[in-house]
């Protein structure tokens, strides 16, 4: 079963209740094709590079992202943009599949030095002495 992603961005005017029938709605087109969603994540409110201009609704500078990672027949896609093209609260989505699916699983490494990490900076630092910036 061959994997996708799909991020799409939500308008400022969808409320919860609108929200979760979209997401019924796409896991109801997924589920339909023998697939299943593995992972929904939240990327929060975000300013746009640009403004979004949707005809006969309005300009759009905020909106909310979200990333589903699911798996399904290559029919299911289809499904989810159709109905990601029939809300009008999905600003923009992109499907793609995923080509290997390992690299969606790495683990996260920590944005902070370890204490030991942090002595190997500091003990190069010290075997070379200080640097001159004199011209």
């Amino acid at each position: 079963m061959p994997i996708y992603e799909s991020f799409f961005l939500i308008s400022n005017r969808v409320n919860n209740q609108k929200f979760q029938s979209l997401a019924r709605e796409m896991s109801k087109a997924v589920i339909k094709n023998e697939g299943a969603i593995v992972r929904v994540s939240d990327f929060g409110w975000r300013n746009t590079a640009y403004p979004i201009v949707k005809p006969r609704v309005g300009k759009f500078f905020l909106g909310r992202w979200f990333h589903v990672v699911w798996g399904g027949k290559t029919s299911a896609v289809k499904d989810v943009q159709d109905v990601m093209l029939n809300n009008s609260g999905v600003l923009r989505f992109l499907t793609t599949k995923v080509e290997s699916p390992s690299k969606l699983y790495k683990p996260r490494s920590t944005f902070y030095l370890t204490p030991d990490a942090y002595q190997q900076i500091t003990s190069k630092e010290v075997r070379q002495g200080p640097v001159d910036f004199s011209i």
